[in-house]
């Protein structure tokens, strides 16, 4: 969010939209306080120094990602955990 401040583009292209956009300055200001506050609340619920640690979903992968067993048979997966 800081360097939509610093760069000030004209327009924004993501893969989300199929046209470029603009935010205006009081939409990114809105933004940044919200995700401000998120971030305290989150802080306050998560046990670890930094919120990021408890957001990034790609923290612990399963593999394989979905499988199917029937009650009382057992499954071998392999778990990988980005350590940050």
């Amino acid at each position: 969010m800081c360097l939509q401040y610093e760069i000030k583009p004209d327009h924004i292209v993501s893969t989300h939209s199929p046209q470029a956009f603009h935010f205006a300055n009081t939409m990114i200001n809105r933004m940044h306080t919200h995700l401000a506050k998120r971030e305290k609340l989150f802080a306050a619920m998560l046990p670890r120094d930094n919120p990021n640690y408890g957001l990034d979903k790609h923290w612990l992968c399963c593999y394989p990602y979905e499988s199917s067993v029937n009650a009382g048979q057992g499954i071998g997966l392999d778990i990988a955990r980005r350590v940050h």
